[in-house]
């Protein structure tokens, strides 16, 4: 029996790697187990190639590693996903039991891209078989991260949660807490809420971090007891006194259902005299009480020419939570060029109801081949105990050439180093069918290329697939057109039944660990107990190309190393060109969806998916491609829909409402009542109801929200400028959001406020002409809701007869409660409301004496009056 301790030995100095994540040099040390599974060498001896290793690497916490398979090189996996690359240096030693070695840290990905590195370890056999070999190895070294950022990520940074009135079930989600610093972190975290309803709860008040990892925060919400509202609280995490927020809101609704959509846009290409492209699917789902019953789907497309758009409900969904809809689109005689439409769900018992789906269709000239899925991700099974490994079945993408002519295709190996960094000879893991090709051109034609794992390569070599989270990217060849597409083809295997293994190494003897810590003929049967989260993007091939302000959908599957399919948790999406985080919805089986919109464009962009579960396992999914700059679609800013005059996030009904993006429209202001619809070419819509416009421009709409516009729900807004479409953006309606306009139009400081004194002619409050007890203060502000008598939105109050407003507003002027004269819409002015109140006495004279409007349990920003 021969051993190639070249390969152990590399392997097991992978697991010195650590996960420092800024700048900087730090010290680590290792202690592995796992086991070599010997191959014949065809010299009458066996070659043993190690397989699963894991163990601890203080201070970085647990971690996994793969070796390839020649031992030259090495991928270590830490347990919040990010991975380190080495090469041993020279040859160890030979020796029957232990052996001593040296290597270099080459690279890696996330938080260790560029790092570099050494390290010295000991690999020792334990014990072993003709066929198995079991080893330990522990070691230090010391490992410089340049590229690292520093510091705490919090994701996501808001958290909302929905029910219906008189339900007591809780409802939970994950905060992630990543480290990005080279040391162990501790945190504080606490929950607030901005009502007296203690309705929000945190796991655990303090917890830490190891460098380069993840920890989490279970935060609940319990809406037992709770009235009718919009309920705001947030979770605080703070790392040496700065604090980091995650915004939770609390709907509370007088409806049960709730409409949620696996993706808000959808992209299609197609050619000019081409066949159909392929049709997508997306899920609707009644994430709230009731089924789909009466859930209807209507499409509608933007300019004069024919109904391109089509959507179809899977049959038979009335009884059900959740089913598949068929979106196609048939470009027919159309010219090329971009093509908007909607596809708009109806259910009559979700609050949130009607939701829409933006479809971009793209008609090119000549375009290049799609592909569907864009990637493919496999798993399987490996019984340690019986040494048999499970076969996932094939899996079938199909290639569409919209163009007017036959193209020709081959498949190859690209590269490696996508998701996880992979050995060169996965390529002999995947086998494709066709392998080449051709994709006729017209009528819809469609080639099916199915993809399998080699059964023979994961049960007779290739060791090295007995890991988890490999991933080959493959290369689609065009030359007709030279044209690559790019596609990811992932694949994990899942070890049970495998011997247990403690921090310090592995016991073929002892019993109760976790899976791929070591294998052994002997060790009795056991349970997988999962260690990290795994799995790889369906929706955006590697190197992709999007383009600002059009939808690109966003799905992956997401497993842990036991092959559980994560379903709840939190998976995030953040992106290097300073987009905005998306959090991604669960849809069940491990999939998660949801849309990206770029408005930032870069040559080199990355997608970067971090994934946590409720049990404290995660993972990081890396993607690259690019962004193309368009000036064409309208994008609305994250956060970027707000009160006119406070700039709160939450807009209720009646409210002067401020949007900002770009490529919003023309510049006009609306110069007669009622506020118009359309106002250079531009439309708002909100909950599927048109807003009347005041202002627009390339950056900023103002609008006024209608009065009808359900409260204590979230609704999509979309705004469409000429011919091209938004995509949907979530915005939360409460019954009120009370916002004072001020002087100087920031939403703080001195308030737009007129003072009165008896019998005299209101004047603005000023230093120079303070009130007094007893004197009037005018407020003018929005967002106080709706108001009896009614007014239709976009017209001026009447001055005949006043419109009150129907929820009661209390103010505070310098803390005291003020009595209350008037409530209600300023007559002759459209979107403006206005608070008359009386000046309580005992007030100590001051220019910035605070002024708060407090409306359904809503208060206003403080702004200031001067008081004398």
């Amino acid at each position: 029996m021969r051993i190639r301790m070249s390969a152990i030995a590399a392997l097991l100095a992978l697991a010195g790697m650590g996960s420092p994540a800024v700048a900087g040099t730090v010290s680590f040390s290792f202690n592995l187990g796992g086991t070599a599974q010997g191959v014949s060498d065809g010299m009458g001896g066996e070659t043993f190639t190690p397989q699963n290793f894991a163990g601890t690497m203080p201070p970085f916490g647990s971690c996994q590693a793969v070796l390839a398979p020649d031992g030259s090189s090495f991928v270590f996996k830490l347990a919040a996903g990010a991975t380190i690359t080495a090469t041993l240096v020279g040859e160890p030693p030979p020796g029957p039991n232990t052996n001593v070695g040296a290597g270099t840290i080459t690279g890696g990905t996330g938080i260790f891209t560029n790092a570099t590195g050494s390290f010295q370890l000991t690999v020792t056999a334990v014990s072993g078989t003709s066929t198995s070999v079991t080893y330990s190895g522990t070691g230090s070294g010391t490992i410089d991260a340049p590229d690292a950022m520093g510091g705490i990520t919090v994701l996501p940074s808001s958290l909302q949660f929905q029910s219906p009135q008189g339900s007591g079930a809780a409802l939970s989600s994950t905060v992630i807490v990543g480290n990005q610093g080279l040391a162990t972190v501790g945190f504080t975290a606490s929950a607030a809420v901005t009502s007296k309803s203690d309705w929000l709860s945190i796991s655990a008040p303090s917890g830490s971090v190891p460098a380069g990892s993840s920890s989490s925060i279970q935060v609940t919400a319990n809406p037992s007891g709770l009235a009718l509202g919009l309920y705001q609280g947030q979770v605080d995490v703070n790392v040496g006194g700065v604090s980091t927020i995650t915004n939770v809101h609390l709907i509370v609704g007088n409806k049960a259902g709730n409409l949620l959509l696996s993706e808000t846009g959808e992209s299609f290409t197609a050619a000019v005299e081409g066949p159909m492209p392929a049709a997508q699917t997306l899920v609707v789902s009644n994430t709230g009480a009731g089924e789909l019953s009466g859930l209807t789907a209507t499409t509608s497309v933007t300019g004069s020419g024919p109904n391109w758009l089509h959507a179809s409900i899977a049959p038979g969904f009335a009884t059900l939570t959740q089913t598949p809809v068929t979106v196609t689109v048939d470009p027919g005689s159309l010219p090329a060029g971009m093509y908007s439409g909607l596809v708009t769900f109806n259910l009559p018992s979700a609050v949130n109801s009607p939701q829409s789906v933006s479809v971009q269709m793209q008609v090119n000239p000549a375009p290049p081949p799609t592909f569907n899925p864009a990637g493919i991700f496999f798993t399987s099974t490996y019984d340690a105990s019986a040494g048999t490994v499970s076969i996932p079945p094939p899996q079938t993408v199909y290639i569409t050439n919209p163009g007017s002519k036959t193209l020709s295709f081959t498949v190859n190996l690209a590269t490696y180093g996508m998701v996880h960094t992979v050995i060169p000879t996965m390529g002999a893991l995947f086998q494709f069918s066709p392998a080449s090709g051709e994709v006729g051109p017209g009528s819809g034609q469609t080639t099916s290329m199915q993809v399998s794992v080699n059964a023979t390569c994961i049960t007779s070599y290739c060791p090295s697939t007995h890991s988890t989270g490999d991933a080959v990217l493959i290369a689609v060849n065009f030359p007709e057109i030279d044209y690559t597409y790019y596609m990811e083809v992932g694949y994990g295997q899942n070890e049970i039944n495998a011997p247990a293994c403690s921090p310090e190494g592995c016991n073929p003897g002892a019993t109760g660990a976790a899976a791929g810590r070591g294998v052994s003929a002997k060790a009795s049967a056991i349970s997988c107990t999962p260690a990290l989260l795994q799995g790889g993007f369906t929706s955006i091939p590697f190197a992709f190309q999007a383009t600002v302000g059009q939808p690109a959908p966003l799905e992956a599957q997401i497993f842990d190393d036991c092959g559980n399919a994560l379903n709840s948790g939190a998976v995030v999406a953040t992106f290097s060109t300073g987009d905005p985080a998306v959090v991604l919805n669960p849809q069940g089986a491990g999939q998660w969806t949801a849309t990206w919109t770029p408005s930032n464009a870069s040559a080199n962009a990355t997608i970067n998916l971090q994934a946590g579960s409720p049990a404290g396992l995660f993972g990081l999914l890396s993607l690259s491609g690019s962004v193309a700059a368009s000036t064409a679609t309208p994008i609305v800013n994250a956060g970027g829909i707000v009160n006119a005059a406070s700039g709160a996030p939450v807009i209720a009904p009646g409210d002067f409402i401020s949007i900002y993006g770009v490529n919003l429209g023309g510049g006009q202001t609306a110069t007669t009542t009622p506020f118009p619809i359309s106002l250079a070419a531009t439309q708002v819509f909100l909950g599927g109801q048109s807003l009347p416009l005041y202002f627009t421009a390339n950056l900023q709409i103002d609008a006024i929200v209608p009065y009808d516009i359900a409260p204590n729900s979230t609704q999509q807004l979309i705004i469409q400028s000429g011919d091209a479409l938004s995509q949907p953006v979530n915005v939360t309606v409460a019954a009120a959001q009370p916002g004072v306009f001020t002087q100087n139009q920031s939403g703080s400081g001195p308030g737009a406020i007129l003072g009165q004194k008896p019998g005299e002619v209101p004047k603005l409050n000023t230093p120079a002409n303070p009130a007094s007890a007893g004197d009037a203060l005018l407020i003018y502000c929005t967002g106080l809701g709706t108001v009896t008598p009614a007014v239709a939105a976009g017209s001026a109050a009447p001055t005949s007869q006043l419109s009150n407003t129907d929820n009661a507003v209390t103010v505070t002027v310098g803390g005291q409660n003020a009595q209350v004269l008037f409530q209600g819409l300023a007559p002759g002015f459209v979107g403006l409301y206005q608070v008359n109140v009386t000046v309580p006495s005992g007030i100590a004279a001051a220019n910035d004496v605070p002024v708060i409007l407090t409306v359904a349990g809503a208060a206003s920003a403080p702004v200031t009056v001067a008081i004398q």
